[in-house]
């Protein structure tokens, strides 16, 4: 009736059968009103919400996906402010999650701030898996620090997020991990800046992140875009810059 049987699916994972199977029993559309309503609108919801990963749709990754896209502009906002105050600080990226759960160092340290720009800019919503294994980024983060960073060198992490901790485990292992990852930072002396961005983000955990590591807590609420907050951001990146060599936890 669609007329699909002509057109050849366009992306790795997913097909049309699939797609057409979601419309006609996804509870979220049905709560919606969009059952049996087949389009541009349940097709965009049915990539992000079934096949949202590079390697099932990587057209994604050149789409203005939100709250992700807040991340990328708000990583940009810190480059460009490093760029400007002290270009010889090292920065790297380490991406949660990654296909086996757990988090991957993306980039190293490096005083490349292009590289660093083109890695997070080269990521999407649920870019290997789904999940959001916040505890094993900021081990990750922390580790890399401890292990490469030059000696004497002030060390800081920056955790963005636009979701709430689920992995390992479930939402309330995940947490609790979080929370112990965070009291290792601090017994490291590593302050954590976080930015939750977007009505999904987890601001009470992000706060207590911030508190037990005396680093500072940074909202852009949702449905916000970045540039309406950028002077705000610019300041705590600007603090952020004062503070020298860094981590960014994505």
């Amino acid at each position: 009736m669609l007329g699909l049987s002509r057109v050849a699916y366009p992306y790795p994972g997913g097909s049309w059968d699939e797609y057409i199977s979601y419309v006609l029993s996804d509870n979220d559309i049905i709560r919606a009103g969009y059952h049996k309503r087949y389009g541009i609108l349940t097709w965009v919801n049915y990539l992000q919400a079934k096949r949202c990963s590079y390697a099932d749709t990587p057209a994604l990754v050149n789409t203005s996906e939100q709250p992700v896209t807040a991340v990328k502009d708000a990583t940009d906002v810190l480059l460009d402010e490093l760029e400007e105050n002290c270009p010889n600080d090292q920065i790297a990226v380490t991406i949660y999650t990654a296909a086996d759960g757990t988090a991957l160092v993306e980039n190293e340290l490096t005083r490349d701030y292009n590289d660093i720009s083109a890695v997070v800019r080269g990521r999407q919503a649920g870019h290997y898996t789904g999940g959001t294994n916040i505890y094993d980024g900021l081990r990750t983060g922390r580790l890399e620090l401890e292990e490469n960073a030059r000696p004497g060198a002030k060390k800081i992490l920056v955790l963005m997020t636009d979701g709430m901790a689920n992995l390992p485990q479930n939402a309330t292992q995940a947490k609790r991990r979080v929370r112990e990852e965070a009291q290792r930072c601090a017994d490291a002396g590593l302050p954590v800046i976080t930015i939750a961005l977007g009505i999904l983000a987890d601001t009470a955990l992000m706060q207590e992140v911030a508190d037990m590591t005396g680093g500072t807590f940074f909202e852009v609420p949702g449905g916000q875009s970045v540039s309406a907050y950028e002077a705000e951001l610019i300041e705590i990146f600007r603090r952020i810059a004062a503070d020298r060599s860094l981590q960014l936890v994505q």
